[in-house]
């Protein structure tokens, strides 16, 4: 599995440097103690040791306010771009907001059509137009991932006229999940919108650069972070399908979200513009009441 770049590692790394540092401080301040009371008892050979451990002391502190500075610049971001990169080209692709309760939206930074193309229902079985009506939605897509367990697509579909809502499926509430639970599966297709722009020092990119030559697709999952920080020590694949992966993360509180650009043995051909499937049982729409 392709070793993530991630704010995680430097974020477990820096606790363990200021862990550490704390211990050293403790100790120097042990031994510039003592050797200040031999020096007041007139132990002038105590001076020097005195001197060294009050310059350690100080290159602690200036070491702990340089680590500071990295800990308030990993803390927990609210919001994140997400781009990816084949070797000199840098592709725009998504962004990601959290909400102050919690709730995760997701968007494209390009525009295009989206439709319903197929409900697979637990009841009805596989559906597809002209079984189920749709409304596309012009522009750049959302995905909305809401504290309350309810996650919506931008287009809009129902089994008849009077119910058509946003596509909906219901899954556990945000804070419930634990265990590593797929979220959202996207096939990508074989180009990209490319940009000039930079990518900030939260933002997420994904490295295509050693990918096989094999259709890409993104699978962004939702876990706790104990989790997501067990299976990178283990170098264990997010997807059991894949063939080859590249992950990346974004933590919240003591969630992760994580971004696996993966190639999987399932797909053969790319399509011709992002495929998105979201994953959970369907909550259609219900009928509304008409005034008489």
């Amino acid at each position: 599995m392709q070793q993530p770049i991630n704010p995680l590692f430097d974020e477990i790394e820096t606790l363990a440097s200021i862990a550490k540092l704390r211990v050293d401080q403790r100790y120097h301040e042990a031994c510039l103690a003592n050797a200040l009371s031999a020096v007041l008892e007139g132990n002038e050979d105590f001076a020097k040791r005195g001197q060294h451990h009050q310059d350690e002391l100080a290159k602690i502190e200036e070491a702990l306010e340089a680590l500071d500075v990295v800990t308030r610049r990993a803390a927990k971001p609210k919001a994140a771009k997400i781009y990816i990169r084949a070797g000199d080209n840098l592709h725009s692709f998504m962004w990601a907001n959290v909400g102050p309760d919690g709730s995760v939206m997701l968007g494209f930074t390009f525009a295009g059509n989206e439709e319903v193309e197929l409900v697979l229902d637990d009841k009805m079985g596989e559906l597809r137009r002209p079984h189920i009506l749709t409304l596309e939605n012009v522009g750049q897509s959302k995905i909305s991932f809401h504290s309350s367990g309810q996650y919506k697509l931008s287009s809009q579909m129902g089994k008849a006229t009077d119910s058509v809502d946003r596509a909906t499926v219901e899954g556990p509430k945000l804070a419930d999940i634990t265990e590593p639970r797929r979220m959202v599966e996207l096939l990508l297709p074989k180009s990209l919108p490319k940009t000039s722009k930079s990518p900030g020092e939260l933002d997420i990119v994904l490295d295509a650069t050693s990918a096989p030559e094999m259709p890409l697709r993104c699978t962004i999952s939702c876990m706790r972070k104990d989790y997501f920080e067990k299976a990178i020590k283990n170098d264990e694949k997010f997807v059991d399908t894949s063939v080859w992966e590249y992950v990346h993360a974004l933590e919240y509180e003591n969630q992760v979200w994580v971004w696996t650009l993966r190639a999987s043995r399932n797909d053969e051909a790319y399509l011709d513009r992002i495929g998105i499937f979201l994953i959970g049982p369907v909550k259609w729409g219900q009928a509304t009441k008409r005034a008489r």
